[in-house]
């Protein structure tokens, strides 16, 4: 028996589902991935890298940005101590132009001995 004749041989409401399934599970993988890409296209993307404790008022953090060169991006730079409190913040602005993968160095003055730094967020203006 060939699969058309097994499939005709269904009732209605099976071969329906046949159907109708395989087209809704496209349908669904089709609109995670643009929801996925609407999320994500023409947004910053930052990765930290590391930081280096200067002295007990200062902090330097590197961080990698990819960004769309179009446009500003302010990322939100903190410094932290060891009990996870926030001692330091500064806004990094990156004007539109130039490369649009960038390797960036922060200052952050603290208000104590910071023990880590990160970027903890990036948006564009």
């Amino acid at each position: 028996m060939s699969v058309l004749a097994r499939y005709r041989a269904l009732p209605r409401s099976q071969r329906a589902m046949w159907v109708v399934g395989p087209v809704g599970i496209l349908v669904g993988i089709g609109l995670a991935i643009w929801f996925g890409l609407a999320a994500s296209v023409g947004k910053p993307l930052w990765g930290n890298l590391g930081y280096d404790v200067r002295d007990d008022r200062h902090i330097v953090v590197i961080y990698q940005l990819s960004r769309p060169v179009d446009r500003t991006v302010v990322c939100a730079v903190e410094a932290r101590e060891l009990s996870h409190a926030i001692v330091g913040r500064v806004e990094d602005v990156v004007e539109p132009g130039g490369e649009p993968r960038l390797v960036r160095h922060v200052e952050v003055r603290t208000s104590a001995r910071a023990v880590a730094g990160e970027v903890t967020q990036c948006r564009t203006q």
